[in-house]
């Protein structure tokens, strides 16, 4: 249940100005369990407040644990901003810079008169969409932009995959491209890889290192000091890379069916 909020809740209990104010401005997300006895509440990037708690939990208890974490809350919430901050959301205009294997590259609107479906592609260290971007939502443009990058990242990674195979000496059986939240790759016991196209956002030298990763776990099926050896022999700057995916992760927010860092 989206609540945006607490017009209707407030009217169960009759909060002090400040704290009605407050609790109308904000956005809250509940998830009732019916195993789940206590309250409890996350602070997500985008601003929104998950609380979760029983099925019989009842909305006025909920007003309650927020206000009395209100000061948690308004912390959480303002350090998530300089995030937003860094990580502005797409507005789709000329100009506009979308970074692509770590370089930032401009969007080139080149608007082909044309009955084809409209779409973007990379060429020459330019982002171009072909047709007139005032003329479709931004729903639409988000998700033509997603099976660009989705179209040039399979590719790559397979061209990447397929070099860093030979290097190893070692061959997935199935690879498989995915776009998970918090995976960049795995690797089945089957031996299948799978791969997070969104890495196409990343530099190069990152996308290879989880190729690295995933190969060598076709021979150690673990995170073992021979594991980490063998990947530290194809990649030795893997330390540095790995980190870089941890501070670096929300750089792919705007490729996400459902963005974390704005609502």
């Amino acid at each position: 249940m989206q609540l945006s909020f607490f017009q209707t809740l407030i009217q169960k209990r009759k909060p002090l100005a400040n704290d009605q104010q407050w609790l109308e401005s904000l956005h809250v997300d509940i998830l009732r369990r019916p195993w789940q006895r206590s309250i409890s509440m996350k602070v997500r990037p985008s601003g929104l407040v998950r609380v979760t708690c029983s099925k019989t939990c009842k909305i006025t208890e909920i007003q309650k644990f927020l206000l009395s974490n209100k000061s948690w809350v308004e912390k959480s919430q303002k350090e998530f901003e300089q995030l937003r901050q860094s990580y502005p959301k797409k507005q789709f205009v000329p100009g506009e810079l979308f970074l692509y294997r770590g370089r930032s590259i401009p969007l080139v609107m080149e608007n082909i008169k044309s009955k084809k479906k409209p779409k973007f592609y990379f060429f020459e260290d330019q982002l171009i969409f072909t047709h007139d971007l005032e003329k479709y939502s931004w729903e639409e443009l988000k998700n033509w932009l997603r099976e660009a990058y989705k179209k040039s990242g399979k590719a790559h990674l397979g061209e990447v995959v397929r070099g860093v195979s030979k290097e190893m000496e070692l061959q997935p059986t199935a690879i498989s491209y995915r776009s998970q939240k918090t995976r960049w790759g795995s690797c089945s016991s089957e031996g299948k890889i799978s791969l997070n196209w969104k890495l196409e956002v990343m530099p190069l030298e990152v996308a290879r290192y989880v190729v690295v990763h995933e190969l060598a776990h076709l021979k150690f099926q673990d995170h073992s000091q021979r594991f980490w050896h063998l990947v530290q022999h194809h990649c030795p700057d893997y330390r540095n890379l790995k980190k870089w995916l941890s501070d670096y992760q929300y750089e792919v927010d705007f490729l996400a069916k459902k963005s974390d860092l704005h609502l």
